[in-house]
């Protein structure tokens, strides 16, 4: 069988286009002024096109100490000039494998230390603006960094058509989930970071304090970028986080939206699980809290490594440590369904690839799930585990059913290869994590009468195949 996992696919393009542009002819210092310090980047000479590349700039102060756990500050101002010629560390998380980054992204520097920025720009820093994209990176809110997007597919796709291309790290997993359900830590700091992020970049979001008026000069128009005409844009979790804020009253002020796989009301981006498990990681820790005070104070004492060792109390195909529903005043005060139904709405561009799936199933493969010999029980197992472990689903039997209806029975047939309810799986995968949840929310944004563009990315080259057999 030959599948096309999205990842796989960027890969190999962002290294056609390195080829193709020649690479690095020459590089050297620049310096700039933001309202935080002076910053020196690198002036970058790619084939015939000039760039500006400024990596590891801080937009909040480091979430330690007394400030992990809690939402992001805007960062203190800094003396001299800040070298920003490096990726910054990936916001901790557990150690990338073959399983959990079957892409083989491995980095090794992680850091609580974290909260960074890079930008990518035309050098001509004149009274001319260009558009920006944010970029918020997937990995189901666990892993993942700013760097996951290579820095010559940004110049070369984006930054060479005169766009400013921002790419964002936040905190993940238990550092930017946790949640005792109180104000202790209402949850959503990874929401939080990606939001203040999003204030360095444009001023005049709602709800800012005087603090961080002062903080918050206009450093969009620093890099020749138009406050005015930003893009947030997000692959996977990073789509979802994109779409949880362009519905949060609390990051008011976006210009528009592009989901890439992924959405606001796709299963597991919302939960109800990070308060209970923040309980349990309490008693795996032997911290023995009695109040969300202790537990804190405990959890503060800990190495980031023994809270990023979670064992999942009942295994699912979601995670526990995810954006919560965290009231009034949160980053998301009701369920995305709902929010969906009301909230105003800003242009948006989402979609979905062919066969989205194909990389989950090619993990289950690996593990227990024999792709070439695929029978029926274990057919009828994952549709009944996707639709059980589903809260939206109220009556989970009787969908079962009709999704073994759909996908499985009606492809037994002898006379049919294996490979055929294998595909048919594939699809229901598809259909259920990606496709539904995102013509769903199309049909939402269309009701209000904004701009929707829905796309379907079908195209398959031989360049990007890989065969799983």
């Amino acid at each position: 069988m030959k599948i096309e996992p999205l990842l796989h696919c960027l890969e190999l393009l962002f290294l056609l286009e390195m080829c193709r542009a020649g690479g690095v002819r020459k590089t050297h210092p620049i310096e700039l002024t933001i309202d935080s310090g002076s910053i020196r980047g690198e002036y970058l000479t790619i084939g015939a096109n000039d760039f500006a590349v400024f990596k590891g700039i801080p937009y909040a102060a480091p979430p330690v100490g007394s400030l992990r756990f809690q939402m992001p500050e805007p960062p203190a101002k800094w003396r001299g000039v800040m070298n920003a010629t490096q990726y910054p560390p990936m916001c901790a998380q557990k150690a990338r494998t073959k399983d959990t980054d079957p892409a083989h992204l491995y980095r090794i520097h992680i850091s609580e230390d974290c909260l960074y920025l890079n930008v990518f720009a035309p050098p001509q820093f004149t009274n001319d603006t260009y558009p920006v994209i944010v970029w918020i990176h997937g990995g189901g809110f666990q892993s993942g960094s700013s760097a996951d997007y290579p820095q010559e597919a940004i110049l070369n796709n984006f930054v060479s058509r005169k766009i400013v291309f921002v790419s964002v790290n936040y905190r993940l997993g238990p550092l930017g989930f946790l949640s005792t359900g109180d104000n202790t830590i209402p949850g959503n700091n990874g929401l939080w970071d990606q939001i203040l992020a999003l204030k360095w970049v444009k001023v005049g979001l709602s709800a800012v304090s005087n603090l961080w008026q002062m903080y918050l000069q206009n450093n969009a128009h620093v890099f020749g970028g138009d406050p005015d005409n930003i893009l947030l844009m997000g692959q996977g979790s990073g789509a979802a986080s994109a779409s949880l804020l362009a519905l949060s009253p609390r990051a008011e002020g976006l210009n528009k939206v592009l989901l890439m796989s992924g959405t606001a009301i796709s299963p597991g981006v919302v939960r109800d699980t990070a308060v209970n498990a923040t309980w349990a990681l309490d008693k795996k820790l032997h911290c023995r809290s009695f109040n969300s005070s202790e537990l804190i104070d405990c959890f503060r004492k800990q190495l980031k490594d023994e809270i990023l060792d979670v064992v999942k109390a009942e295994y699912d195909d979601y995670d526990e440590f995810v954006p919560i529903v965290d009231g009034t005043g949160g980053v998301v005060p009701e369920a995305p369904e709902i929010l969906a139904t009301y909230r105003r709405k800003i242009p948006i561009m989402l979609g979905t690839t062919h066969d989205e799936s194909s990389l989950r199933l090619v993990l289950l493969d690996e593990k227990k799930l024999n792709h070439s010999n695929l029978e029926v029980p274990m057919a009828e197992h994952l549709a009944e585990n996707l639709t059980r472990t589903f809260s939206g689903f109220i009556n989970h039997p009787l969908i079962s059913e009709g999704c073994k209806h759909e996908y499985i029975w009606t492809k037994i047939d002898p006379s049919l290869e294996s490979e055929i309810l294998y595909n048919s799986i594939l699809k229901m995968f598809s259909h259920f994590w990606y496709d539904a949840p995102t013509s769903r929310l199309a049909t939402y944004y269309a009701k209000q009468k904004v701009p929707v563009f829905l796309y379907s990315f079908d195209h398959v080259s031989e360049n990007f195949e890989t065969d799983t057999v």
